[in-house]
C-alpha cells in the first residue's frame, strides 16, 4: 500500500522515485490541494484505501474518478455517486470500429457489410472493436471473408485475458453459475434459471448479484439474464478447455459438430450435465441410437433447436432419458405431431413446447406428471383442444398464448396461478377460475372470439 501511495504522490508532485514511510503522508500532503485524480480499472479494495481513503484527504473542489468492473468495490468503499457506462449504440460502434481498421469513420467501398458484421460480433464492446480492428487492419476483402468464421467462434487472446480476470476472481460456485448461464441460460428469466437449478447446491440469487457486480451479466427490468456475446464465448471457451480433445468429458456440450460426434459414437459420460444443440449447424443427418444417452447418468438439460427437424429416437426408452430431469425443452420442432411419452418422468417440473406448430393435442398421460409446474406451448398454431379428464395437480404456470386455433379451455388444474391465453381463439373462460386458490395473473389480450368472462377475483394481481 505504501508503494501505491508513492506512485500517486510521485505523479502528482512530478517527483520521480518519491519515498514515504507511513500511510498518513498522502493525506498530509494533499489535504490543502485541489486535485483531479483518475484511478483506472481498480480491482482491489486495498488499492482504493491506499490512494483515496476518504474525501477528507483532498482539498475543496477536488474530483476523484475511478473505474472498475466490480460494483461491490464502490459499495464497500461507500461511494454513492456512480455512473453505469453503457455500450455505444450500433452506429457509434460502427464508426469506432472503422476508425480502428480503416483510419476513418466509414469503411472502404465494398467493406460495408463485412464491417457491420464484425461490429455486431464485437457486441459493441469497445475492447472487442479495438482488437478486431487491429487484427483486420490492412487485410484484403478476401482475407476478411476467410477470417470471419474464426471471429464468430473463437475468442481473441487479448480479449479473453481481460474478460477472464473477472471470472477468475469468482468463488467456485459462482464460476459454476456463470458457466451454466453462458452455455445454457443466456436470455432466460431468473425464475426459469432458479427453477432449473432448484436441486443444485448453487445460491442463484446471490450468485447473480455477484456476477452482475463483476460486469459478467446484466439483468433487465423484466428480470432476464443478458450476457455480452464475447463474455458468453468466454464461458464456452472455458468449458472447451476443460477437455480439449475429449468433449464427452465436459460439463456442457454446445458445439454442434462435437455433439454430433458424441451422440453418434455413443461416447457420452457422466460428466455431461447439459447439451444445447443447434441442429441447423449440422449438415449430416443426425440419427440417435438408444444407447447415446446411457452413459450420461447426470444429464439434466437437453435442448435441440431446429425449425425443421423432429427429435426421433427409434426403439429407445425416452422416458428413461427424462426420468431424473426437471426440464424438457423441445421448442420449435415444427414437425412434432405427438409429444414423446414421458409419463414416467416423475421429476419433470418444466415442459417447453413453444413453436411446435404441428402439435394438435395434449395427451391425457400428462396427468401422470405429478410435479409439472410449468407448461409452455406458445405458438402451437394447430393445437385445438385440451383434454377434459385430467387434473394436473401441481401445474402453476400455463402459457398457451398464440395458439390461434384453441377455442375452449377446460379445467385442467385448480392450482394455476399464472395463465396466458393471449391471441388464442378462446370463446369462454370457465367460471371455476374463481375457486382457484392461487390464481393471480391472467392475460387475454387479442382474444377476439371471447364471448363470456366470469367475475374477476378480488385477489387477482394482474389482468390483461
Amino acid at each position: 500500500m505504501l508503494h501505491l501511495q508513492e506512485q500517486l504522490l510521485s505523479k502528482m508532485f512530478n517527483h520521480k522515485d518519491l519515498k514515504i514511510h507511513h500511510l498518513g503522508v498522502a493525506e498530509e500532503r494533499l489535504k490543502d490541494k485541489k486535485v483531479l485524480v483518475v484511478l483506472d480499472d481498480v480491482d482491489d479494495l486495498k488499492q482504493l484505501k491506499a490512494m483515496a481513503g476518504n474525501t477528507q484527504w483532498f482539498g475543496n473542489g477536488s474530483r476523484i474518478i475511478m473505474t472498475t468492473k466490480d460494483k461491490h468495490l464502490l459499495q464497500a468503499h461507500k461511494i454513492k455517486t456512480t455512473y453505469q457506462v453503457e455500450f455505444p449504440l450500433l452506429p457509434q460502434a460502427y464508426e469506432i470500429f472503422c476508425l480502428y481498421v480503416f483510419g476513418q469513420k466509414s469503411p472502404y467501398d465494398g467493406f460495408e457489410e463485412l464491417a457491420m458484421e464484425v461490429t455486431r460480433l464485437a457486441g459493441d464492446l469497445p475492447l472487442g472493436l479495438r482488437v478486431f480492428g487491429s487484427y483486420l487492419r490492412g487485410m484484403s476483402k478476401e482475407e476478411w471473408i476467410e477470417a470471419l468464421p474464426r471471429l464468430r467462434t473463437s475468442l481473441d487472446g487479448d480479449i479473453e485475458k481481460v474478460l477472464r480476470f473477472s471470472y477468475e476472481a469468482l468463488c467456485d460456485k459462482d464460476k459454476d453459475l456463470f458457466l451454466h448461464i453462458a452455455c445454457l441460460f443466456e436470455g432466460e428469466s431468473i425464475s426459469y434459471l432458479e427453477k432449473c437449478l432448484a436441486h443444485s447446491d448453487l445460491d442463484v440469487r446471490h450468485g447473480l448479484k455477484v456476477l452482475a457486480n463483476n460486469s459478467l451479466i446484466s439483468i433487465t427490468e423484466e428480470e432476464r439474464l443478458v450476457m455480452h456475446n464475447l463474455v458468453e464465448q468466454l464461458g464456452k471457451e472455458i468449458v472447451r478447455q476443460e477437455h480439449k480433445d475429449e468433449p464427452e468429458r465436459r460439463k456442457f456440450l454446445v458445439d454442434a459438430r462435437e455433439i454430433w460426434d458424441v451422440l453418434t459414437d455413443n461416447t457420452g459420460s457422466k460428466s455431461v450435465l447439459g447439451i444445447d444443440l443447434d441442429i441447423m449447424a449440422i449438415k449430416d443427418e443426425l440419427c440417435i441410437d438408444k444407447r447415446a444417452f446411457e452413459g450420461m447418468t447426470r444429464l439434466q438439460f437437453l435442448r435441440f433447436k431446429s425449425p425443421y427437424v423432429i427429435l426421433e429416437m427409434r426403439n429407445s426408452s425416452i422416458e428413461k432419458l427424462w426420468e431424473g430431469s426437471p426440464l424438457m425443452d423441445m421448442s420449435y420442432s415444427v414437425k412434432l405431431k405427438d409429444v414423446p411419452n414421458v409419463s414416467n418422468a416423475t421429476n419433470l417440473e418444466t415442459l417447453i413446447l413453444n413453436g411446435c406448430e404441428s402439435l394438435v393435442e395434449i395427451p391425457t398421460w400428462f396427468k401422470n406428471l405429478s410435479r409439472l409446474t410449468h407448461l409452455k406451448m406458445v405458438g402451437c398454431k394447430k393445437l385445438k383442444d385440451l383434454p377434459t379428464n385430467i387434473n394436473m395437480e401441481s401445474l402453476y404456470h400455463l402459457d398457451l398464448s398464440h395458439c390461434t386455433q384453441l377455442k375452449t379451455f377446460p379445467e385442467i388444474s385448480t392450482r394455476i396461478g399464472y395463465l396466458d391465453l393471449e391471441n388464442t381463439g378462446i370463446e369462454e373462460v370457465p367460471s371455476s377460475i374463481r375457486s382457484w386458490p392461487d390464481f393471480a395473473k391472467l392475460s387475454m389480450r387479442g382474444c377476439k372470439s371471447l364471448r363470456m368472462f366470469p367475475d374477476v377475483l378480488d385477489s387477482m394481481e394482474e389482468l390483461n
